[in-house]
């Protein structure tokens, strides 16, 4: 560090005496040799009138090139502002100013450059902001998801029950449940292997997931080969039709004689929430078994 700094110190004083030599002598050393050699070959009143000349003309350029000094220095300071303008706009690096630590309130270019330099560090903010919410906002999409199917998994099954069920929600007395168990699952592992079984189920979730509605019905994978739908805003007779949908959709992709056997229950909201989902549940699980009992590959309905 301390070697870094003591660099970067030499580098600063070799620029500043090579540019202060660079300025004596453009303004002391060469106009006093140029007066020297014009005077070894021209009379004095021949270099006074040569003064005069100079004199005249130099009077006559201040003005013009006082504006194209101003011209460059005031371009080359706005290229500076667009350029900076511009990384912000494409949500690039930001190259911010270099300014001194005390800033000049006298200056006015000195105040809108700390002025954007503030702005830019503000939108960097934003954007890593942004991203990390985009990072969170993934994590927590996956903290609910079942990473073989892409449906719910069985913490959001819970925790939706929980919100639906919400004294405050008026469909909590429409809410309906389907449980999905696939019949013959174990024998297709067996026999076809593990990952004929993963295939099976990665079709019957996208089955499931293209035969509801998006964003209003929630499909879950809560087990092995069992899997549910919470359904609000629905009829029996809407649900029984989604069922039915599904099953035979089913019917043409399975594998090893693999069938669903499907049951549905109602919530009746009547007591509190542990013992009205528990029930609900149950009467689900046990129209699921009687389906089984009956065959498979049938839908049983359990809401009384």
């Amino acid at each position: 560090m301390v070697k870094a700094i003591k660099k970067k110190y030499r580098e600063n004083f070799v620029c500043i005496k090579t540019k202060t030599a660079a300025l004596i002598f453009l303004t002391m050393i060469l106009p006093t040799a140029v007066w020297i050699v014009l005077l070894d070959f021209f009379s004095v009143r021949e270099v006074l009138s040569l003064m005069a000349a100079f004199l005249v003309l130099s009077l006559a350029m201040l003005a013009p090139l006082a504006r194209l000094a101003t011209w460059i220095i005031a371009n080359r300071e706005i290229r500076s502002l667009n350029s900076f303008c511009l990384d912000i706009q494409k949500g690039g690096q930001i190259r911010y100013f270099n300014l001194p630590s005390v800033v000049n309130t006298d200056n006015e270019m000195h105040i809108l450059k700390r002025n954007l330099n503030s702005l830019g560090r503000l939108h960097t903010l934003k954007r890593e902001l942004k991203r990390t919410e985009s990072v969170l906002d993934r994590y927590e999409e996956l903290a609910i998801t079942d990473e073989l199917t892409g449906l719910y998994n069985r913490r959001f099954f819970e925790q939706q029950l929980k919100n639906c069920t919400d004294k405050d929600n008026a469909s909590c007395k429409e809410m309906y449940l389907l449980l999905i168990d696939a019949d013959k699952f174990k024998e297709v592992n067996d026999t076809m292997g593990h990952q004929e079984g993963d295939k099976l189920l990665r079709n019957l979730g996208k089955i499931i997931r293209t035969s509801i509605r998006e964003q209003t019905d929630y499909p879950c994978r809560i087990g092995g080969d069992e899997f549910c739908i919470i359904f609000t805003d629905m009829n029996f007779r809407q649900i029984a039709e989604v069922a039915e949908r599904i099953r035979k959709k089913f019917e043409k992709v399975a594998v090893g004689g693999s069938t669903l056997s499907m049951g549905v229950s109602k919530y009746r909201c009547a007591d509190g929430y542990e013992e009205d989902i528990s029930t609900m549940i149950r009467l689900a699980d046990d129209a699921v078994y009687a389906a089984k009992r009956n065959g498979g590959n049938r839908i049983e309905f359990n809401c009384m």
